[in-house]
C-alpha cells in the first residue's frame, strides 16, 4: 500500500517533464541545413582548393596541364596500387597523365569553388551532387593507383551533398525562423574555420615572397590546419610561382567573401510579412 502512492507520484512527474517538454522545439531545420553546409562549405571544399592551390604553388600551372606530376607518382607509387600494369601503361602515355591532371584541377579546384559560389543557384542541389560523385571517384582511383586512404572525405562529400533530399522547390514552405544566439554562433564557427584555410595558404605564399622561409621547402603547418601540400614535387620553385599562387588564393579569397557578402543582405520579403505591413498601414488589425 505504500508503494502505490510513490508509483502514482513518479508518474505524475513524468507526466508533468513529457508536458514540458511538448513546448520545446528539439529539432531544428536550420540547424540540420546548417551541418551539411559546414560539411560542404567550411570544410571539403576549402580542404580540395587547398590541395589544388598547393599544386599550383610547388609545381606551377604549367605542369597541371602537362600532367608530368601524374607521371611521377604512377611510377613511384606502382608497388603500392592494386593494378600496377595499370600504372605503368597511364604513365606512360602523356595524354593519359595530361587528361588526369587535367580532372584533378577540376575536381580540386573547379567543383569546390563552384559548390560554394553557386550555393544560392537553382542548380545548387544537382551541383553538390555531380560534386560528390567526382569526389567519390577521385578517392576511389586514389586508392586504387596510389595507396592512400581517402574514402572518409568521400562519406563526407556524400553527407554533404544530401543525395534523398528533392531538388525541386517547395512553394508551400514556410519562411524560416528569426536568428538565434546559437545560429550566430554557428556562423561564427564556420567563418572561423574557412578563414583559418585560407590564411594558411596566404602564409605559406607570404612566408616566400619575403624570404622568412626557404623556397625549396614544403610549409606543413600542425595548426590550425594542414596545407595540404601533398602529391606535390617542388620542381623548381621560384618567387614568379609564389607570386602566381598568392595571386590565385587572393582571387578566390575575394570571390568567396563577395559571395558571402550577398548572403547578408536581406532578401525577399515574405508574403506573411508584407501582409502585415499592408495591415498596419491601413490601421487593420488581424
Amino acid at each position: 500500500h505504500v508503494t502505490r502512492p510513490r508509483r502514482r507520484r513518479r508518474r505524475r512527474r513524468r507526466l508533468r517533464r513529457v508536458r514540458r517538454l511538448r513546448g520545446l522545439r528539439l529539432i531544428s531545420a536550420q540547424a540540420a541545413v546548417w551541418l551539411r553546409r559546414f560539411a560542404l562549405e567550411a570544410v571539403l571544399a576549402p580542404a580540395y582548393l587547398a590541395a589544388g592551390l598547393c599544386k599550383i604553388r610547388y609545381d606551377g600551372l604549367a605542369d597541371q596541364f602537362k600532367g608530368e606530376w601524374i607521371s611521377h607518382y604512377l611510377a613511384a607509387k606502382r608497388h603500392e596500387s592494386l593494378a600496377p600494369s595499370l600504372n605503368r601503361r597511364i604513365a606512360a602515355a602523356p595524354a593519359l597523365c595530361a587528361l588526369f591532371s587535367l580532372g584533378n584541377l577540376t575536381v580540386e579546384v573547379a567543383l569546390p569553388l563552384a559548390s560554394i559560389l553557386a550555393a544560392r543557384s537553382r542548380l545548387a542541389p544537382r551541383l553538390r551532387r555531380a560534386a560528390a560523385v567526382a569526389w567519390v571517384g577521385f578517392h576511389v582511383s586514389i586508392f586504387g593507383l596510389l595507396g592512400p586512404n581517402f574514402i572518409r572525405f568521400a562519406m563526407l562529400a556524400i553527407f554533404a551533398a544530401d543525395p534523398t533530399a528533392d531538388s525541386k522547390p517547395n512553394g508551400d514552405a514556410k519562411p524560416a525562423d528569426a536568428r538565434t544566439h546559437g545560429d550566430f554562433a554557428r556562423a561564427l564557427a564556420a567563418t572561423a574555420l574557412l578563414s583559418a584555410w585560407f590564411a594558411v595558404q596566404l602564409r605559406s605564399d607570404v612566408a616566400r615572397l619575403t624570404k622568412s622561409f626557404p623556397l625549396n621547402q614544403r610549409m606543413e603547418p600542425y595548426l590550425p590546419v594542414p596545407e595540404m601540400s601533398m602529391y606535390t614535387r617542388l620542381t623548381n620553385p621560384n618567387e614568379d610561382q609564389y607570386m602566381l599562387s598568392l595571386c590565385a588564393v587572393l582571387a578566390v579569397v575575394a570571390a568567396i567573401a563577395r559571395e558571402f557578402s550577398e548572403r547578408l543582405r536581406p532578401g525577399p520579403k515574405t508574403r506573411e510579412e508584407t501582409d502585415e505591413e499592408t495591415r498596419a498601414s491601413s490601421g487593420k488589425t488581424p
